[in-house]
């Protein structure tokens, strides 16, 4: 299965899913390198709510088990590192 985006929230069926949506997306025109799997540091969980905002180039998972949330990534000079928390949705 692909990401169906029909509705608010996107979804795809699992991992890989997610992994080609975002090799194929290129934000920002630059190629995505890497794509890997995150686990809850709170349960060890690997189901999330992912919410991306473009503007302030961030990413935020949530697990849905726990409720952990984590700021994963945001874009510096076209580049994905790890985020501070403070870097999104200030």
């Amino acid at each position: 299965m692909a990401i169906d985006a029909s509705g608010d929230l996107w979804r795809g069926a699992d991992f890989e899913d997610l992994a080609d949506f975002r090799r194929e997306y290129q934000p920002g025109g630059y190629a995505v390198q890497q794509v890997s799997e995150a686990v809850c540091v709170g349960c060890a969980g690997n189901y999330f709510s992912v919410m991306a905002d473009e503007i302030e180039g961030c990413v935020q998972r949530i697990c849905v088990v726990c409720g952990d949330a984590s700021y994963i990534a945001f874009t510096q000079t076209g580049r994905l590192t790890t985020a501070p928390p403070f870097t999104c949705w200030n």
